[in-house]
């Protein structure tokens, strides 16, 4: 009798804790994550094209200075800044919930890609 019922408890709590990690994911999937995009050049007339997420269309053509605001649910978002011409340096900072989590400088193209939540958090992709 005393199996029986450590073997029906034992269900009861595995049963329970599936359920908890099932919820755990959907709250995950669900969570929305603020991301901030900075590119910023040495040049005030050179134009740079951007494209990623947070841009409405295709890409977007920017000169000095860009930043940018939006809320995703994605697992992983990031962004690609090209200038034409080479000798231009670009600047991209990106931060997740208000937090710099990435810098980057290269002459002509830039380009970062992150995960913004779940396990891999901060992890390039």
């Amino acid at each position: 009798m005393k199996a029986k019922l450590i073997i029906l408890l034992m269900l009861f709590s595995f049963g329970f804790s599936a359920c908890s990690e099932e919820e755990d994911y959907k709250a995950l999937h669900e969570k929305e994550t603020k991301i901030k995009v900075k590119i910023y050049t040495n040049s005030e007339e050179a134009p740079v094209n951007i494209t990623g997420a947070g841009i409405d269309k295709s890409y977007i053509t920017i000169k000095k200075y860009w930043e940018n605001t939006y809320v995703t649910k994605a697992y992983s978002t990031g962004f690609t800044a090209n200038c034409a011409d080479k000798t231009v340096l670009l600047t991209g900072e990106f931060y997740v919930n208000g937090t710099l989590v990435k810098k980057t400088e290269g002459n002509g193209r830039i380009a970062i890609s992150k995960y913004v939540k779940g396990d891999l958090v901060g992890s390039d992709w």
